[in-house]
């Protein structure tokens, strides 16, 4: 005979534990999934009235499994809790009442192969992504959440708003123990709060990552904004040092490359070559023979002018050396960094993050170049197998400056200007890629029709001369006036007038157009962004501060602990008109225009009541 066994399973940092519900759980487990899935609001809030210790099921998945009834297949167990169920039943009011108790956003479903088996497990969505999924305006459900997180006091001459941040990061606010008291009684008890505060704002970039719509309507909402605020407070030490480490990069690799530059224009000649050549030789093999020495290996019978040279050539190798070597460690922490955003966004979002990419590719070719210099004697620019070096640092400076300007993208007051930039650049090439077929056509007809000019005569080059000549720069009497041979005389001058209509006005009037279109549309969008790479580099933080090879290494923990861990306090701030918490003159227009006392329900006019209904 066949009868429903119930697992309460719980993953926390991946640590797996599992238990069987006892009967007076399973029954309360029952009769709750029946009134959740049907969307029976009063039976609902009658069982959790009558039921102490309900809340063990908000965040602990429950699995149901069938004993005694042979399944066929090798399907995966879902083990979801009342969230979750209430998610996918689109009971919203429940919900609410369930995210207001301690719900939280960012919990996953859990896939259970074996139960017997404790490594297979698979996370599957979060409850935010089931929202997205299953309800109808999912965005005006999480905002309307977020507007309850917000309380305005009339104070007389001004307001106070309380903004709660327990939706945020629900577990700092409820974490439960069960205590079994000498009378057998049960209490519920606060367990050590979680340092984990950022993993609902990242489920939520992830799961409305798709529309971007609907990720900015929920970044541009005061609870999250003033919530990024409070962390970016405590935080933006060490985003600073990822600014120094940057800089120290991109500087020392300039610099470098400039420094050997100037030396082989200075000491490029072929005397001073010759003798360095020969310094080298005597040196590396320990020779005092024709009045050479070891110590510095200076030539007694040269000139002063030559051994002055000399001097000043070993002063900048080892200022190349150095620089080499701090670009070295830079170049290292950053592909650390670089690795750790890429493991913690999105594989579909990576391909966009020219910054990640950028770094992935340039600090392992900065660190081979610079290994390379350092291993090699001092003679080495003077060596023509080694230009790949200077073609190699040319590679990597461009994105190495790139990407210092996108790292300043995410300062609060400055950020903005860069993210438009990279916004204006991104349409800017996507307008340009459907219009390359017309630049090539235009660039071969013009190597057709001038196949004596310089400019013209190779079709890379006349590519190149054609993007040129759209900015303006026809050239237009070198090219026509001065043609000795002149070839398909009157053609060319007319496929030259459809160049100037079609490309030079046409087309970059509506590239110009496209790409900068509202300015002030174009401002906003640059502080979403803005909002969304300080959110994602605070998640990454958070989780490399919470990885358990810091947790359990006391060393390693108490450095947590005096630099991370005064952070995770942030739960509740009160703004008022003379304290804004550090909230800037937006957020705070923000809170004036849409909360007032007198609106303790419906509060936003763009939000919809809840309904338990579909």
């Amino acid at each position: 005979m066949s009868h429903t066994k119930f697992y309460v399973i719980d993953i926390n940092d991946e640590k797996w534990e599992i238990s069987e519900l006892n009967e007076d759980e399973s029954i309360f487990y029952t009769s709750m999934y029946t009134a959740v899935t049907n969307r029976d609001i009063k039976l609902f809030m009658s069982l959790k009235d009558s039921f102490d210790g309900w809340e063990k099921f908000l965040n602990k998945g429950v699995l149901m499994k069938v004993v005694g009834q042979h399944q066929s297949g090798s399907g995966q167990n879902v083990a979801m809790n009342l969230c979750h169920l209430a998610a996918i039943s689109q009971a919203r009011e429940i919900l609410r009442i369930l995210i207001k108790a301690g719900g939280d956003l960012s919990k996953r479903c859990v896939g259970i192969n074996d139960t017997s088996n404790r490594k297979k497990f698979v996370f599957k969505e979060t409850l935010v992504d089931l929202i997205v999924t299953h309800f109808r305006e999912p965005v005006l459900f999480i905002r309307h959440l977020m507007d309850d997180s917000i309380k305005c006091h009339d104070m007389g001459s001004s307001y106070e708003y309380v903004l709660d941040f327990s939706i945020l990061h629900p577990q700092m606010h409820r974490q439960f123990k069960d205590i079994i008291n000498g009378n057998g009684s049960r209490n519920v008890a606060n367990g050590n709060s979680s340092s984990h505060q950022m993993t609902v704002l990242n489920a939520i970039l992830n799961s409305t990552d798709d529309i971007y719509s609907e990720q900015y309507e929920l970044l541009k909402h005061p609870l999250i904004e003033a919530f990024l605020t409070c962390k970016w407070k405590y935080y933006r030490s060490f985003f600073f040092l990822l600014v120094l480490i940057h800089f120290t990069f991109v500087l020392s690799l300039s610099a470098a490359a400039i420094l050997v530059l100037r030396c082989l224009q200075k000491f490029a000649n072929e005397s001073f070559s010759e003798f360095l050549s020969h310094h080298l030789k005597d040196t590396s093999a320990n020779s005092t023979a024709n009045g050479t020495t070891t110590n510095g290996g200076i030539y007694n019978t040269t000139s002063a002018e030559m051994l002055e040279l000399l001097e000043m050539y070993y002063m900048s190798m080892k200022s190349v050396h150095v620089l080499n070597i701090f670009a070295l460690i830079a170049g290292l922490l950053l592909f650390m960094h670089a690795i750790i955003q890429a493991h913690f966004i999105p594989l579909k979002k990576l391909v966009y993050e020219f910054e990640i990419i950028s770094n992935l590719l340039t600090a392992p070719c900065a660190m081979l170049k610079c290994i390379v210099v350092l291993i090699s004697p001092y003679g080495w620019y003077f060596d023509s197998h080694h230009k790949w070096i200077y073609h190699l640092s040319s590679f990597i400076i461009l994105p190495a400056w790139i990407n210092l300007m996108l790292i300043i993208g995410r300062f609060p007051r400055l950020g903005c200007y860069s993210l438009m930039f990279t916004t204006v650049m991104r349409n800017f090439l996507k307008v340009m890629i459907s219009f390359v077929f017309l630049i090539i056509g235009f660039a071969l007809s013009f190597s057709l029709m001038f196949p004596n000019s310089e400019h013209f005569n190779d079709s890379p080059l006349a590519l190149v001369r054609t993007v040129v000549m759209m900015v303006g720069e026809f050239d237009y009497l070198s090219t026509f006036t001065n043609e000795k041979d002149p070839f398909l005389n009157g053609t060319s001058r007319l496929i030259f007038v459809l160049f100037i209509i079609s490309c030079s006005i046409i087309l970059m009037n509506l590239t110009q157009g496209i790409a900068v279109n509202d300015i002030k549309q174009l401002h906003e969008i640059s502080q979403v962004i803005r909002l969304e790479k300080e959110s994602r580099f605070l998640y990454e933080l958070e989780s490399v501060f919470t990885h358990p090879i810091i947790v359990n290494q006391p060393f390693l923990r108490k450095v947590k602990h005096k630099l991370f861990d005064r952070g995770v306090s942030t739960d509740t701030i009160r703004v008022t008109r003379d304290d804004r918490q550090g909230l800037n003159n937006t957020v705070y227009e923000k809170l004036v225009k849409d909360f007032k006392p007198e609106y303790n329900i419906n509060r936003r006019p763009s939000c919809i009541p809840f309904y338990s209904g579909q």
